[in-house]
Formats: structure tokens, C-alpha cells, sequence
């Protein structure tokens, strides 16, 4: 039988109240709950009346007979030492808001920096260029002396900006990038797959609460032996996650399922004539001011920029007589612009174009979730059979440049267009195929009450599904749900939520991360890189004044910390 342990002993905590006499009799005051002297501006850690009066009798040995105890002289000294530190505190506040000022000031200008992609040693130039222009503008301002050694008191330096940058790349966001991870060994899938375990490892980044991964579809992410994917799924330190291609990628891929070369090829011919030659470029543009056209001039067509493909193919379409006219005049013919059926054919391929784009632009939406990014393509499906159905009936409400081509030509036959309109739905019904799995899923939790097939979820969801459908709608529901009383539910609402449905953050770090090696001339760090690339690139807008508070309580709580060390640290 073991025997009984002693009773653990509690720790005492010893409390002492400053006393009012103490102040002419060993000239203490209390100052924030602490015994300060009111001489040499120490304090004493544990106030009792022992460690003061040691701390006077040692110090300020001569305070004694200079000025004699209850003496008008002594009570008169007192009075003198706490005003003095009553101003000098002032002083204190006033410093403290005028640098409170000036780091805020530091804090915006480095936020500028990032977000316009330029090198962090840029902050002295700006200084340099806002006193400049403040000697001309306060030149016969009556506080040019105050705002002159002001704006040269603002710390701009390389280092200071890229502190302030470090700080503020450090906030949490709900999307945000986490990290611009270097390779310098290689560029295959084992090399990404090992960089990014080397992260995961040295970051302490908690592996365990990946829900998915987004790819932009190259083989070496996905292959099914040696993809960085397939990496992942092997590694026993990765959980069970979600991967799945781009949506934005998988639906800009359209244009490899409807053949129109002969059209883009004639189209892309004549827009390169009018711009690459500057005589054509001014001609053109002066005809169509004659003309009072509303496009003064049209973009050039990039076969890889989706968004400027429908844009530029309806200009084309709406500028097709003006364009023929102009060519006529220089006796360049092109014998198609002026075939109906390569007009229709043009026409058709604007319109479907313009409406690809609308689904881009509406997926590109900031905040854009997984299952609205679903919903959306969901939509477009259901409409490409609506302008199926309208075509076969000849409805062209939808189709306003075949709209116009039909009003003067009757007798096309419009059927092979619904073979193309046919061939995008196959396409998208087999590039989305990845979200088969979590369809039903994610219907329900962007509409919760609409009605849903209950059969294809667990048990204890569809239980708890028709629980939350006999209550009320809420505008804000999934946060009104009770994670207690629901925990499986919101628990799927939130694996859901977290996935990304694009690559769009992490491929617009392209044009960032050449601007800033560009601009700073590879005079940065792979960790300062990092940071300006992450304030560029997210919606996030720093909270500067509470970083500055955060930074001068920290300031305070060393400068009180080396205080207590210098004063009398007596232990009871």
C-alpha cells in the first residue's frame, strides 16, 4: 500500500496597499497600481514598506537632510516632483499619439507598396518626393516648421517597410495564399510534392484540416502514378481530401469542342491587318468616326484571354459593313465576309462567346464559393438545353447577332448548331465529372430548403436536413445553425465552404511575383517576395491602427520590463 502523498502547499500571492504618507515621508506615489519613485522615476516590484524605505535610505539618503521631514520646504518638494511627473506624462501622450501617427503612416505606405507590386526600397523615394512637393505647398503655411520635420520623421526606410510588410502578410483571411514555396532542384511532381512536405514540416502547418485540392489540370499534378495528387494520397500523413480541376480552367476549354478555324482564322487575319500597321490602324479608326459608330477602336483578339474573345468577336460582328467598306476602299478583298453562311457562322460563334464570358465573369466573383461556383455551371447547363429547345422552335430571343442574320435570311438550317450547343453540354457534363460525388451535397447547402433526393446522403444528415426544413428560413442560415445540436451538418457545411473552386489567386501570383522581380531587381528575398505577393494579391485591408497599438503595447511591455530590472526587485 503506497503512502498517502502530503498535501500540495498553495502558492500565496501577496497583495500591498500604497500608503498616502509614504509619499512625503519617502517621496513614493502610486503610479498604475506600482510604488514609483518620485525622484529617480524607478519602481519598486513588491511595495511593501520595508523596500521602500531601503530604496530612500539608500538612494536618497541626502533627501533626508536637505529637506527635513514634515517640513513646508519637503511637502513643497513633493508637490514640485509629482507635477513634474504629471507633465512628463503628457509629454508621454502626446508622443505617444504623434508616433502612433507616423506608424500608421509607415504601415499604409508599405501597404501601397505591395499592392502596387514595387520593391520594398521605394518607401525612401516616396519620402523623398512628399517633402519635396510639402516645401512647395506649406511655403507660406504659418506651420511649415511643424509639418516639414513631421513628414522627414516618417519611417520609410528598405527595412522598416519590409517589417511592416511582414507584419500585416501575417493576418488570417478566408482566402488568402499561404505560402510562395521556392524549388530550385526541379520543377516534377516529386520535387513540388517534397517542397511542399518540407513546408508543411518546418511551418508546423496542421496537415490534418485539408479538405481539397485544386489543380489546374497539367500532368504533373494529376497523373494517376506520378502526379503530385497521387504523391499526397500515398503519404499516410495526408487525411482523406477532395481533389478536383479548376472550374474557371475546365469551362474556358470549350472552344476545343466546336471546330470554327475557318472562321477564327479569316477573323483573327483582318483584325491583325487593322492593327499591326499604324497607316490601317488610323484609317480604319477615322472611317468609323465618320460613321458615328460606338466602338472607337477593337481590341486585338488573343486566342489564350477567353474574356477578350467574346468581346472582340461581337465588336467584329456589329463592325462587319463598316470593316467590309473599309477593305473595299483599299482593294483588299476577302471574298467570305461577304457569305452569308460565314456571317451566320460568325454570328453564332459571338453569341456563344458572349455568353461563356458572362459565366466567367460570374464565376471570378470575389467570394465565390464551391457550391455557387456548382450552382452556376448547373445553370448554364439548364440553359443550354432552354437555347437547344428555342433554336429547334427558331426562337433566337438569346441570340441577338443570329437574331439579326435571320431577319434578312430565312432559310439557313440552324441544326447543326444544336449539335454544337449538344457537344458543350457533353463537354461540361464530362469535365465536371468530378463533382458527381459531392452534387447533392452541395445543393443542399447553398439552398437548404429547396427540395432535395434525401436518399443520396448519410442517414444522419437527411435526419437532421428534414429537422432543419420544418423551421423557418433565416437570410443567414448556415450561421444561425447550432453546431451542438447539429454537428454533422455543420461540419459539411464547413469541409464544403473551404474548398476552393478556382486556381484564379494562385495563377494571378504569376504576373505579381514577374512584376516584383522585374521592378526590384532580384534585390529581395524569397520570404519578402512572400509577404508583398500575398498583400497584392488578397482582397485583405490591414486594420493599421491596431497593428500600431499592438506595436507600442509590446514596446511598453519591454520598456516596463527593463524598468522593473533597473528598480529594486525585492522578493517578501
Amino acid at each position: 500500500m503506497s503512502a498517502k502523498e502530503p498535501p500540495k502547499k498553495k502558492a500565496r500571492t501577496y497583495r500591498y496597499s500604497f500608503h498616502e504618507e509614504w509619499e512625503e515621508k519617502y517621496f513614493f506615489t502610486n503610479l498604475n497600481g506600482k510604488c514609483f519613485c518620485l525622484i529617480c522615476h524607478s519602481s519598486v516590484s513588491v511595495g511593501k514598506k520595508c523596500n521602500i524605505e531601503r530604496h530612500f535610505m539608500t538612494v536618497h539618503k541626502y533627501f533626508e537632510s536637505e529637506y527635513p521631514s514634515k517640513s513646508d520646504l519637503r511637502k513643497s518638494k513633493v508637490k514640485e516632483l509629482k507635477t513634474a511627473l504629471k507633465e512628463k506624462q503628457a509629454l508621454y501622450v502626446l508622443s505617444g499619439c504623434k508616433s502612433k501617427a507616423f506608424t500608421i503612416a509607415s504601415f499604409k505606405v508599405a501597404h501601397l507598396l505591395a499592392l502596387k507590386k514595387r520593391p520594398i526600397k521605394d518607401g525612401e523615394l516616396i519620402k523623398s518626393c512628399i517633402i519635396a512637393a510639402s516645401e512647395s505647398l506649406f511655403h507660406a503655411h504659418k506651420n511649415k516648421n511643424e509639418i516639414l520635420p513631421a513628414i522627414r520623421d516618417i519611417q520609410l526606410s528598405e527595412s522598416v517597410i519590409a517589417e511592416r510588410i511582414q507584419l500585416m502578410s501575417n493576418c488570417s483571411s478566408k482566402e488568402d495564399l499561404l505560402a510562395v514555396i521556392p524549388i530550385s532542384d526541379g520543377t516534377q511532381a516529386k520535387d513540388i510534392y517534397q517542397a511542399f512536405k518540407n513546408y508543411v514540416s518546418d511551418s508546423c502547418f496542421p496537415l490534418q484540416k485539408l479538405v481539397s485540392i485544386t489543380t489546374d489540370g497539367s500532368p504533373s499534378m494529376i497523373d494517376s502514378e506520378s502526379g503530385f495528387i497521387s504523391f499526397c494520397k500515398k503519404d499516410a500523413d495526408f487525411p482523406n481530401f477532395f481533389s478536383y480541376h479548376c472550374i474557371i480552367q475546365q469551362h474556358a476549354l470549350f472552344t476545343d469542342v466546336i471546330h470554327f478555324d475557318h472562321i477564327i482564322k479569316i477573323f483573327m487575319n483582318v483584325v491583325k491587318s487593322l492593327h499591326f500597321s499604324t497607316l490601317q490602324n488610323r484609317l480604319f479608326k477615322t472611317l468609323l468616326d465618320e460613321c458615328e459608330e460606338d466602338f472607337s477602336m477593337m481590341m486585338l483578339y488573343s486566342g489564350v484571354r477567353l474574356l477578350e474573345k467574346g468581346k472582340v468577336l461581337q465588336e467584329f460582328y456589329d463592325l462587319l459593313p463598316d470593316i467590309m467598306k473599309y477593305l473595299d476602299s483599299k482593294d483588299e478583298h476577302c471574298d467570305e465576309l461577304s457569305d452569308p453562311l460565314w456571317q451566320l457562322n460568325l454570328a453564332f460563334l459571338a453569341d456563344v462567346s458572349a455568353k461563356i464570358c458572362n459565366l466567367n465573369f460570374e464565376l471570378q466573383e470575389k467570394g465565390k464559393s464551391l457550391s455557387q461556383m456548382i450552382g452556376s455551371v448547373n445553370a448554364f447547363k439548364s440553359k443550354l438545353n432552354l437555347w437547344i429547345a428555342q433554336i429547334k422552335r427558331n426562337v433566337f430571343s438569346h441570340f441577338p447577332c443570329i437574331e439579326k442574320m435571320m431577319q434578312s435570311n430565312s432559310g439557313f438550317d440552324l441544326s447543326i448548331y444544336c449539335k454544337d450547343l449538344e457537344e458543350i453540354k457533353k463537354s461540361f457534363e464530362v469535365r465536371f465529372a468530378d463533382f458527381n460525388s459531392i452534387q447533392s451535397t452541395a445543393t443542399f447547402l447553398l439552398n437548404p430548403f429547396v427540395e432535395t433526393d434525401i436518399s443520396e446522403m448519410s442517414a444522419q444528415v437527411a435526419n437532421s436536413n428534414l429537422q432543419l426544413k420544418a423551421r423557418s428560413s433565416e437570410r443567414d442560415f448556415w450561421n444561425m445553425v447550432e453546431k451542438e445540436k447539429y454537428p454533422l451538418l455543420k461540419e459539411t457545411f464547413q469541409r464544403i465552404n473551404a474548398c476552393f473552386g478556382s486556381t484564379y489567386m494562385c495563377e494571378s501570383g504569376f504576373s505579381t511575383l514577374e512584376l516584383l522581380n522585374c521592378r526590384s531587381a532580384f534585390n529581395m528575398n524569397d520570404t519578402q517576395i512572400q509577404n508583398c505577393m500575398r498583400l497584392a494579391i488578397s482582397p485583405y485591408i490591414p486594420e493599421f491602427e491596431k497593428f500600431v497599438e499592438n506595436m507600442l503595447d509590446s514596446e511598453d511591455d519591454r520598456a516596463y520590463r527593463k524598468g522593473e530590472r533597473g528598480g529594486e526587485d525585492t522578493d517578501p
